[in-house]
């Protein structure tokens, strides 16, 4: 029978109350809040260096913020697939944005370190819950070949989209760079032209 329920179409499991959903969405927040006053204090430091704004991108203590930022990204994701369901949350796919953005703040390599790190921590999860060594309550009993075929297809997801965003952010990175060059070579008429 139709009750005209979104849950009846898309059953989340339910395995820790709802409160919980709450205590992660506020850690987050408080995590966004130290993230946000760490970057003031690093901005400050810096313009007390009297170093340019605009070479902040590639200075240690924005990378290593920005590796932080995006690792307790990945925590958080997988916390919040155990909270909802394991292998049945529909919230999988949040591992490849924090990928992307890897790419997008950072390089190529963070990307396939990302990819490498959700692999794990996705593939423990799984495995824990396949081994019952968690107990996530769900309606639908899944085989061993589909937790095998699951983990496979996110391992081979999250790899492809960190060489996807990793090689588009490098060509950005390197296009970027160029244009650089080619301005100051166009604003300066004395220099030698490098084309």
């Amino acid at each position: 029978m139709y009750s005209g329920s979104v849950m009846t179409i898309f059953p989340i499991p339910s395995i820790f109350p709802p409160e919980y959903f709450s205590y992660l969405i506020a850690a987050l927040y408080f995590l966004t809040i130290c993230y946000s006053l760490a970057l003031r204090s690093i901005r400050k430091w810096y313009d007390s260096k009297k170093t340019d704004i605009s070479h902040l991108t590639s200075l240690k203590g924005l990378t290593v913020l920005a590796y932080i930022q995006i690792f307790t990204d990945v925590v958080a994701e997988v916390v919040l697939i155990f909270i909802t369901g394991g292998i049945g949350s529909m919230f999988s796919f949040m591992f490849l944005l924090s990928i992307i953005s890897a790419a997008i703040v950072l390089d190529r390599r963070a990307c396939y370190i990302f990819a490498t790190l959700s692999s794990l921590l996705y593939g423990v999860l799984i495995d824990l819950q396949f081994y019952n060594v968690i107990q996530i309550n769900s309606d639908v009993v899944f085989t061993e070949k589909y937790y095998f075929y699951n983990i496979f297809a996110h391992i081979t997801a999250f790899y492809l989209i960190a060489f996807l965003s990793g090689y588009l952010s490098e060509k950005l990175h390197r296009v970027t760079k160029h244009l650089k060059e080619r301005d100051a070579v166009l604003s300066d008429p004395r220099r030698e032209t490098l084309f």
